[in-house]
């Protein structure tokens, strides 16, 4: 895919609605809707990365059987680790460094951080 510009002005609604239109063709599910995607759950944002890489192949292999049943990460460290190796894996692909952190992506502080990394 090309660049994924990180627009700091837009709108909520705007980054929801593009992160939308970006992932919405690539999954059935989960269902992109509103309000996950505003302060999106760990489960939520593992099942989004588990579809996508059911449906591109992006990211194969980068977790271990333990890590693909998001039923097994219970605790924060696991959590944190499962995040980085995807935005680590993102940063890799893009030949970029996004501003996100594995910690901060499940916060909505870091919106249009996390809009921009979905897309990626």
């Amino acid at each position: 895919q090309g660049r994924v510009s990180c627009n700091q002005n837009m709108s909520l609604e705007k980054e929801v609605a593009e992160t939308q239109l970006s992932l919405q063709p690539l999954i059935d599910r989960p269902q992109l809707k509103d309000k996950l995607l505003t302060k999106p759950p760990f489960r939520f944002l593992h099942d989004i990365v588990s579809a996508i890489t059911r449906s591109t192949g992006f990211a194969e292999g980068l977790y271990n059987e333990k890590e693909l049943d998001s039923g097994s990460i219970k605790d924060k460290d696991a959590k944190l680790n499962y995040l980085k190796k995807i935005v680590d894996c993102v940063n890799v692909c893009l030949g970029e460094r996004l501003d996100v952190k594995g910690a901060k992506v499940c916060m909505v502080c870091s919106r249009p951080r996390y809009g921009v990394f979905l897309r990626s």
